[in-house]
């Protein structure tokens, strides 16, 4: 199923920072499993968070040199996803007090994502 790993402690975080100048862009990069380990040309497996400290605290292993740019250049997020999201929440909303002001009733499912719907666009 998902693989489930641990949040990262914040001591963790500041010891990547002060050795290899990382951000919390960078941490959050690698415990989503965003480096890979290769043999040659072979890919071996995403590296968690502990696997790649205890590979480069060997020196197995050499720190990736990619930047805080590079990491968000790959975010699979544009504008326009972006904005159509905002639309389609924003209709979705709309619709369900709509709906109750019509004294319409709505399904458990339209209840919880109104729900979550709600508690996202708070934060």
């Amino acid at each position: 199923m998902g693989d489930h790993r641990p949040p990262l402690k914040r001591s963790y975080v500041g010891q990547l920072d002060n050795d290899l100048g990382w951000t919390l862009t960078h941490a959050h990069f690698i415990q989503m499993g965003g480096f890979m380990l290769f043999e040659g040309k072979e890919a071996k497996g995403t590296l968690s968070p502990e696997c790649f400290d205890e590979l480069l605290r060997k020196g197995t292993i050499e720190a990736p040199t990619i930047t805080q740019t590079e990491i968000q250049d790959r975010s699979k997020g544009d504008g326009l996803s972006k904005g159509l999201v905002v639309v389609q929440t924003t209709w979705f909303v709309i619709q369900c007090i709509a709906r109750k002001a019509q004294g319409l009733d709505m399904t458990q499912i339209e209840l919880l994502t109104l729900a979550l719907s709600t508690l996202n666009g708070a934060m």
